[in-house]
Formats: structure tokens, sequence, C-alpha cells
């Protein structure tokens, strides 16, 4: 693309340091990628001088991947330029990497001075955690005997959870707690005064604003003046007045911090039921205002009133308990902080705080070091995602680049600290400011701000403009930051967009909390459905081609998890397919924990809680009565394990085969209870295989142990048959990724693997789904909106925007100082109830202004990743305010900044607003109900109405000739459904003969297709009790029938040699422009390019063939590989061959059908 002015003043300047704030879509990774080739061009610099940190090996690998496709392109034009074959050659030797991949080359290049063994291991997150448990556990069991003491004080005040959470947040910054330790066993006087002078640091700049705000003072007055006026009248507001005006009079700034606090929390006291104030008694404006007054007064007194309790007294109890509360903290975190280096130092291990710790100190420690050999080696250094970094990584980089002065040219910040969602990862947004402040006074630097969106239609960006020039507006606070209004690319300024705002209406008074959150899921789901089948919602692809939105383009951006499963339950009801990005614990997925019970089973065959969980799952399909009567099968002794008896009942159902080859049913009157046929063969079945797989437990490499259990189980076949296999494989195949890197690194066991899963579980670690192939881009993606960062969607929902969110407290807080931590531990003045330091109230105060400011950066986040159409959903808000300072609802920012009144939002409807870029104003539609989707977004109309030729004359005249056409060019062509199409064309071949019908046992009542549908259903994964129930059958012989039908389907060649399989795969595909819609009932991955497309027939094959051939072109361009097609016979259990049609041929006959429609 061509670079803009301000990109090109960022890219060619190299005399000053230069800090770039790149807005999302403005080109940040081009800007960046030109700056490092156009050092190399111009400046002379080989590919080794340039340093460039990312903060994600995505963008890390993606950064090189572009310099050198970019290389590799200069160097086609070029062939003889020494420059760009230089650096082509250098490329492999480039360094653009992580913080963390260059803190570990860094300490194993410097490993000596470091103090380290080159040869260390980098800890991942979940070996990381089994080190602090392991730390942790040791304390407690075996504490050496100078702690216990200390210990037991502990134990007796916190949980021991808290206490864990406590010692494990001290060791990610141990140095800063150790300096806080020392001076607190020295001097604690200095830590007190510390602690005065901070809260004094908070709570000050509040009260100033407090009694300096007009709406205050003025609220104030009227209390007085309304008092003075209705004084004696006998009015509940009266009253009311009567009691708050002498507490208003006490108020003072110049008041010592504890008398205001008391005065405070009397007027929150004195706190009325309802309305107050009689309206026979109040003039009515007088009234109005008395009330508007009241909720001022209220809630700036709630506001307030924290941070007027942040004051210190010396010589309380509480205070003295809260040093010797530290003190024992400081006694046994030394412990455990040097049990936590020993078991690191035994698996000469560092995990990633380690690598950013020991880098900034070892570069702090050996300056000499970093004159003569790193700070020459980088002349120049490029640092991705500044926005990201935190204190420590900040001093990594000074340290390299020495003092910052105008000396020191050669560092190039790039970010966008309205970006910064990382608070919980301790990413400090302030360093963005600090580092810009000190790149421009000290270095005397540059600033450039990156102003023009390449990936936004104007829609988009004007509606971001519109809402974040408020909700960011203020920048008072270190960690607030303003908003400059970014402009639209030309090539995007003519793309069709649109904004939306649903606002769906609450459940019936007296209905669930849970069921408003089940409305909003459900819309959404309809707007999903009515946006990829009416196809009037267009996008523009990368290639600038305008087409209608499919599944693939629509992202579901969700703030958090917790409704994860009632948008996913919706997309499913509708049919709808979706990908839910790292949207559910990785480790937390079913399919991953019922291989981990298959584990812990195989390391502990007396688990009998894993097992019953395996034979459950769909590893075995046992059902509760199965399992209840295996538990209780005759002749099991006392204390017997489940696989003991699971192994006596195997072996009494095989002695009965033997015994009996006619009737292989058990009698109930045996050992063995009466067990239907298919249950005796899951019973058989899982005793061997579990058996076969005991053997090889700790005998086999764990990994060949896992690939092996995989095989043998077939699950990957089950699960091709479920909803979502196709995730549940790839997640499957992920694990055995993880299994292999692990075995790689060392001895790893069946011991090692069940640990660390349980680790990993029990801790919730987020490791990502695995990511699929091209598949994927046919479902609507889920994911959360920090998942998101850095991608783009045609089509952005963005749901639940009428939730609020509290973030968890931690039991231990610190500050920038060493001195400032705070924590809550029992009150000896109160009867021993849990309280909080003052320094933990403003340093928790502190945090939830932070995370209110980040709020609003991961709501301009998910904004942004919209490129064509953006659509805001929330409930409809009890309250309408009339500035974004009185919520910290997102959908009620969305409703005030758009003018969203009352009205509207129960009505519905189009507003619009002023984007200010000079061109026309742009369109809100405002949906309500479901209904509303329907009539808005599909642009449905109603079919032209055919009178007969005898009553032609009675009736009005008909529209004819160009009005007729009008109307047909302005209505969206519907898709056509691939099944109605081969329907109508009846295509049949001499040869072909019918196949009888199928019939299920017990099922006359039901007709040939519902028969089909039925068996379709049962083809689909579903259990065929539950089906069979829905069309009112509750016999077992039909049960068995439709059981061992789609058994044998699974067991053909076909499926059980498959790689992967795919059931009921939804697909929109086009003939010219007629759309047409199906859903291809199989598709499985053959090898490497092969694939098949496999139809269920339960009666006729013949007529099929351009059915068959557009699922073949839809799967061709689905899975860019070749396709075969097969009719799977439910009646004979074969295969035949459609006929092979081409493109030509297809094209013509859906032409043919459409004319004749028409």
């Amino acid at each position: 693309m061509a670079a803009t002015m301000r990109q090109l003043s960022a890219i060619s300047c190299h005399d000053v340091s230069m800090v770039v704030t790149a807005g999302a879509g403005t080109g940040k990774t081009f800007v960046l990628v030109e700056k490092y080739l156009n050092l190399i061009q111009d400046q002379g610099y080989r590919i080794r001088d340039v340093l460039a940190l990312t903060f994600t090996d995505k963008a890390a690998a993606e950064m090189k991947e572009r310099v050198r496709n970019t290389i590799a392109d200069r160097l086609k034009e070029d062939p003889d330029n020494q420059v760009w074959k230089d650096a082509h050659e250098e490329m492999v030797i480039a360094p653009v990497m992580t913080f963390h991949s260059f803190c570990a080359q860094i300490l194993r290049e410097f490993a000596i001075e470091a103090g380290l063994d080159p040869g260390f291991l980098i800890l991942d997150e979940g070996q990381s955690l089994a080190v602090g448990r392991e730390a942790f556990e040791t304390l407690i069991r075996r504490p050496p005997d100078e702690i216990n003491e200390p210990l037991i004080r502990l134990l007796a005040q916190v949980e021991k959870y808290h206490l864990n959470l406590i010692l494990n947040s001290l060791s990610k910054n141990p140095e800063t707690f150790e300096r806080f330790k020392a001076d607190l066993f020295d001097d604690p006087g200095k830590i007190l005064n510390s602690w005065e002078k901070f809260l004094e640091e908070t709570r000050v700049p509040v009260i100033k604003r407090f009694f300096s705000d007009p709406d205050i003072c003025d609220a104030i007055s009227d209390f007085y003046r309304f008092f003075d006026i209705y004084r004696g009248q006998g009015d509940s507001a009266v009253r009311y007045l009567g009691m708050v005006c002498p507490v208003l009079q006490e108020l003072s700034p110049d008041l010592p911090a504890e008398l205001l606090h008391q005065i405070a929390e009397e007027f929150l006291k004195i706190r009325p039921v309802g309305n107050i104030g009689s309206k026979k008694i109040w003039d009515k404006d007088d009234l109005e205002r008395f009330r508007e007054a009241k909720a001022c007064l209220i809630a700036a007194f709630e506001e307030a009133t924290p941070y007027f309790s942040l004051y210190l007294e010396r010589d309380s109890v509480f205070t003295r308990s809260t040093l010797s509360f530290l003190l024992d903290i400081g006694i046994v975190a030394e412990y455990y902080l040097e049990l936590l280096r020993n078991i690191k130092r035994q698996a000469n291990g560092l995990d990633f705080n380690d690598l950013i710790q020991l880098t900034r100190d070892f570069l702090n420690n050996h300056q000499d070091t970093v004159k003569r050999h790193i700070r020459p080696r980088y002349k120049y250094i490029l640092v991705d995602e500044f926005q990201d970094t935190d204190p420590a990584q900040f001093d990594i980089i000074t340290a390299i680049t020495g003092v910052l002065n105008p000396d020191n040219r050669s560092l190039f910040i790039v970010g966008d600290p309205k970006q910064s969602i990382y608070l919980f990862r301790n990413a400090d947004v302030t360093r963005f400011k600090e580092a810009q402040s000190r790149i421009l006074n000290d270095c005397r630097g540059k600033l450039i701000n990156l102003d023009t969106s390449f990936r936004s239609c104007r829609e988009v960006i004007g509606c971001v403009n519109h809402l974040f020039s408020s909700i960011l507006a203020s920048d008072e606070k270190p960690w607030e930051f303003g908003y400059e209004p970014i402009m639209v690319c030309d090539d995007k300024k003519a793309s069709p967009g649109s904004i939306t705002v649903m606002l769906p209406g609450k459940a019936p008074k007296g209905s669930e909390r849970f069921e408003t959150k089940e409305i909003e899921a459900g819309m959404v789901a309809d707007l999903v459905q009515n946006i990829v089948s009416s196809r009037s919602m267009q996008i523009t692809d990368r290639e600038g081609v305008t087409r209608p939105a499919g599944y693939g383009d629509i992202a579901i951006l969700i703030e958090r998890r917790t409704h994860l499963s009632r948008y996913t339950n919706a997309l499913s009801r509708k049919e709808t397919p979706f990908y839910v990005h790292g949207g559910i614990g990785f480790y937390s997925r079913q399919e991953i924990y019922d291989l981990y019970s298959v584990l812990s089973f195989l390391l502990r065959p007396y688990d009998s809680a894993a097992l019953f969980g395996v034979l459950r799952s769909p590893w075995f399909g046992f059902s509760d009565p199965v399992l209840y009567h295996l538990h209780h099968i005759k002749g099991a002794k006392r204390g017997w394990s489940l696989y003991e008896r699971l192994k006596a009942c195997a072996e009494r159902i095989s002695r009965s085969h033997e015994d009996s080859e006619v009737d292989l049913e058990i009698d109930s009157d045996e050992d063995v209870p009466s067990f239907s046929l298919s249950d005796q063969e899951r019973i058989v079945r899982a005793s061997g295989l579990l058996g076969e797989w005991s053997k090889l437990a700790g005998r086999i490499p764990v990994i060949s142990l896992v690939i092996k259990i995989i095989r043998d189980s077939g699950i990957l076949t089950v699960y091709g048959a479920m909803e979502q296999g196709e995730q549940q494989a790839a997640n499957l195949t992920k694990l055995i990724g993880i299994i292999r890197n692990k075995t790689e690194s060392g001895y790893y066991s069946l011991f090692d693997l069940v640990n660390d899963m349980t680790i990993s579980i029990s801790d919730e670690e987020r490791e990502g789904e695995a990511a699929l192939d091209t598949l994927s881009q046919t479902s609507v993606n889920i994911m959360t909106v920090h998942a998101s960062k850095g991608l783009e969607f045609p089509v952005v929902i963005l749901p639940d925007m009428g939730s609020s969110r509290e973030g968890r407290q931690d039991p231990i807080l610190s500050g920038d100082n060493p001195h400032i931590i705070g924590v809550k531990i029992p009150d000896p003045d109160a009867d021993y109830d849990m309280r909080e330091t003052p320094v933990y109230t403003a340093l928790s105060l502190i945090q939830k202004e932070k995370e209110a400011a980040e709020r609003k950066r991961l709501f301009y986040v998910g904004s942004t990743r919209a490129r064509d159409h953006l659509v805001f959903c929330g409930k409809q808000p009890d309250k309408f305010f009339d500035s974004v300072n009185k919520s910290s609802n997102r959908i009620d920012w969305v409703c005030t900044l758009f003018g969203i009144t009352r009205d509207i939002a129960e009505q519905g409807g189009t507003i619009s607003f002023n984007p200010g870029d000079g061109g026309k104003r742009i369109n809100v539609t405002v949906l309500t109900s479901p209904e509303q989707l329907t009539r808005i977004w599909a642009h449905e109309m109603p079919p032209d109405l055919v009178i007969p030729e005898n009553f032609e004359e009675m009736c009005g005249s008909r529209v004819r000739s160009s009005e007729k056409i009008l109307v047909k060019e302005t209505r969206a062509i519907r898709p056509v459904s691939v099944t109605d199409l081969q329907a109508g064309i009846r295509d049949f071949h001499p040869g072909e003969e019918d196949i009888q019908q199928l019939f299920i046992p017990d099922s006359s009542h039901l007709g040939p297709d519902e028969t089909g549908t039925l068996l379709h259903q049962v083809f689909s994964g579903k259990d065929p009790r539950s089906v069979l129930a829905s069309y009112d059958i509750k016999s077992p012989k039909a049960e068995t029938f439709c059981t061992s039908l789609y058994q044998q389907f699974l067991n053909t060649p076909i499926i059980r040699n498959s790689i992967r399989s795919f059931q009921e795969l939804s697909f929109i595909s086009y003939s010219g422009t007629y759309p047409l819609t199906g859903r291809i009932d199989r598709l499985v991955q053959l090898n490497e390019n092969e694939w098949a497309v496999i139809d269920y027939k339960s009666g006729k094959l013949r007529g099929s063939d351009l059915q068959m051939n557009i699922y073949r072109m839809a799967a061709e361009s689905l899975t860019k590989g070749t396709v075969k097609m097969y009719l799977y016979s439910m009646v004979t259990g074969e295969y035949t061959k459609p006929r092979y049609l081409s493109e030509k041929e297809v094209n013509e006959k859906i032409l043919k059908y459409m004319e004749d429609l028409s």
C-alpha cells in the first residue's frame, strides 16, 4: 500500500529516537517492516544490527516473514543488488524475537556472569505452576523450626489458599519485597511514614475535587435553600433535610481526614426509602430539583467516602497487627522464595518471570559487559506493542540503549496505549506515557501519530471516532490517554458498511436473571442467521470485491466467558456453524478431561472415579443403568475396584458366548445382569482395551502410549459424528503435540503427564484451543476481545454490553514504592473480622480506576476489529444518562452518545449522527425484537400475486413490464436449497434402479421422508434412544436396529481409515448469480490431498447426480483438495459413485431450473 505522509516520516527519519502511536488498523506493522528495511537500505545497517522486539511469537514470525518476502521481491526487481543479497542471506539470524526469547539468548550467552548453567530449561506455564505448588506444599508440610511459629500465626489469620496467593504474588518481584522486608525489620517507623505519605497523596486530590465540584456545591446550596423555604412542613423530604443539613454544615476541606470520613458516613446513614417529597407541599420545579440534588449528593458521597477513609492510626491495635503480620510474612516468604529457587535449580529451569528479572539484573549489574559486547551489537532497537510492557521490560530496553539523552537516536517504539488491555498480566500502560515523555524530552525525540485507517469503512471509523472521542476524552490520570480521531483511507471510503444497536427487552417480571441473557443470545443467533440467509449484508473482501457476508465473515467478541455457553447453544439451535477460539480453557474441554481420566486410571487402576468418567464418556458410551448393574454385579468381593468388577463381568459374558452360539443374551437369573447385545459388546471391548493399555503403561514412551490409546479407541471417528467433533479432534491432536514437546526435553513419564494435567486443570491454565484449517473459515468465530487483538473481521458483534464487571482483588496488593504493600487481616478491635488496611484500600481504589480505564480500552479494541459492519448488543437500560461519566456500562455509553432515548430503545428505528468528517450523517439502526431483524435485515418482499385470466378484468390493473422488473431487481435473491433443486430436476438415467425403502421396527406410523430424517439424525451422532423418543418410538428393537445400522457405517473402510471426518457441514455456494445452500451429510479426509463427500440414502439412490456434484464443488472450495463423491445405502451398506458433471453442466442445469421456476 502507498504510505501516508505520517507513515513516510516515521519510516525515513533516522536522526532522532521516535515514538509512534498507531491506532487500530493504521498500518503499524507496515511501518515497522518498512522502517526495518529502510535502515538496511539507506543507513547501511546489516540485518544483525537491528534488534526488533515483539510480545508474541506470532508477531515476531509475521514480521520476519514480511521482511523476508519484501527482500525477496526487491531482489527479483534488482538481482544484482548486493545490499539485498546480503540481507537475504542474513535473515536466518535476524534478531527479530519476543522479549522472552531475547532474554533467554542473553542469559545463555553470558551464563557465567549471570550465575546460571547455560543449558537451563525454560519452564512453561504448567511447569511453573507445578514448581510453585511443590514449594508451597513443602512449606506447609515440613516447615523448619525457625518459621514454624510465624507460619502458625499466619494460618490462624488467613486461609491456606490466601497465604498461597500472597506468597505467589511476592515471588513475582522478590527483590522489591526483600527491600521492603529489610526496611520493615530495621525501621518500622520508616514504613509507616511512607504509608502516611502515600495515603495523603491518594486522598487529597479527591477531597479537592469533591469540594470544588460545582454540581456538589450547588446541590448542598439547594438543600439549605429548600430547608429554609419548607421548614416546619410535615413532609418526609423536609424531615430528611432537617437531619442532613446540620451534617453538611460541618463539612470543610480543612477537616482532618478522620473527621471528614465520619461526617460522610453519617450523611450516608440518613438514607430515605423511596421517592420522598409531597407534590401537595412542594412546588413542582423545587421538588424535581430537590430529588436531583439528593441523587447527586448520595452518588458523590458514595464515591468519595472510601477515599476519605484513607488515613493511618499509627498507634492503633490494627496498625500494630498489620506490622506483625507483615513481619511474619517476611520470615515465611524468605523461606518460600528459597524453596522456589532450589526446586528450579535442581530442575535447571527458569520461568518467564525469571527470564525478565534475571536479564534486567544482569544488564544493570554488568554495564561494562553491556558497553563492550551488547550495546555495540545492536545499532538500532525497534519495539512493537510498547503499551504492553511492564516496568522490568522497559528497564531492559534502557539498559541496552544507555542513558536517554539527545545523543541516543537509536530507539523506535511503536504502540497504541488505547489498546493496552493486559493489566492482569502486570502490563503497565503508564510506562508508555513515561517512555514517551523521556524520549521526547530527554532524547529530544519525535512523536508521530498515525491517523489513517486502512482497515475499516467510513461507517465504522465514524462510529469509533464519535464514541471514543467522549469515552476516552480524559487524560488526567497516568493510566488515561486522550483520543485522536482517525481518517478513512481513500480505498475504503466507498465500501458498504453499517452500525446497528440491538436492545433486546428483558424477560417478564419474576423470571430468572439468566432468561434475559437467553433472550439476548437468541437475538444474536437470529441476527447471524438473517445476515447469511438474506445475503443483504454486503462486505468488501481483501481484494476489494463486494459480496454477501457468510458465516466465516462474522465474529462474536465476548468480554468474558461467563455466558459463552448461552451463545453457542443459541447458535446450535439455529444450526449455525461456529468455532470457539480459546473461548473455553483448553484443559477444561471435555475431550481433554476424558483423556485425562483414561490416563489417570492407567496410572492408578484403583481410581474408580476416573474409570466411571471414562466409561460414561464417548470413549465407551456406557449408560448409567449399565454402570449401576456393573457396580452391583453378583459375586463381587468387598473392596473390589470398578475395574475388577468390569473384568469379572467381561469374563462372564465371554464365557456365556462360548457356551452358547445361538442365544447370546444373558439370562437375568445368571451371575451377570441382563445386558443388551450392544451393552455386552461395550463391556467386553472396554475391558479388553483397558487391559491392553494397562500392560503398556510405563513400558513404552508416554507419547507412544497416548497415540495408541487414541488410535485403538477410534475416538476420532466418534468425534467426527458429533456436533463439535472437528474441534474435539483438533484439540486431541494439539495435546499430542504438547506431550511430544515435553518428551523431547528429557525423560517424561506417565506420572509426569498426569501430574502436569492435574495442575493445569485445577489451576485453569489458559491454553488457547487448537487452530483449525480452512474449514473453520466457514463458521461464525467466537472469541474474547483479548483473543481478537490484532485480528479483523468484516462483521463484528459485541454482545452482553449491558453487563458490569468487577475485577477480583488479590489478598495482597503493592505499589510502585517498595514500602507500599497492603493486606487484608483480622481486626482485633472488631471481633477479628477481616478488614482491609488503609494502604490496601488505597491500592484497591487505584486498581479499580485502572480497571475502569482498561475496560474502556477493551471496548475500543472490540469495536475496531470491524471492517464493514459493527453491531452493539445489550439489554435495554433501566436508566438513560446524559453523560458517559455517570455509568460504567458499555450499552449506556452507546445510548448516551447516540442519543437513544427510552422510546427509541423500546420501539426501535433509525437514528443518525454527524461523524465530523465533512460527509453525510451516518445512520444507526436500533433493533429491539427478532421480528425487526427479519424486516430490516432480510428485506423480504411478498411474492407476486398470480391472478387467473378470467378474473383479470374484474380487478385493478396488474403490475406489468418495467414496473414488475424493477420489483424483482430490488428484491434480495434467496438461496435455493440443493435438495429442492435436485427434486425439481428429477435427473434420472437408464439403468438406475431404486432400492427398497428402509423401515425401522415398530415405526409403522412414519412415512418414508420421516424415516429418512430420523436416520440422518442418528447418523449425525445423536443418541438413537433420544432421537427415537422424539418420534414417539420407545422400542428396544428400534434402538438396536438404528445403533447397528450406524455402527455398520462407521466400520466401512472409508470411514474407519479416514484421517478426519466432519458431519452436517453447512455451506452456501454460487452458480453464476444464483446462491445455493445445502448441508453435506459427511465430509471425510482420505489422505493429505484427497477428500470425499458422502450422502446417506435410506431409499432410492437414483437422481442424485446434480446434488452430489454441487456438494463436491462446495467441498473443493472449502478444502482446496480433490474430492470424491459417494452415495451410501443404509439398506445394503454399500457405496456407489454418482456420475461426474463438469462445472459447465452443473451451471446449465441450475440455470434451466431457475428459468423454469420464474
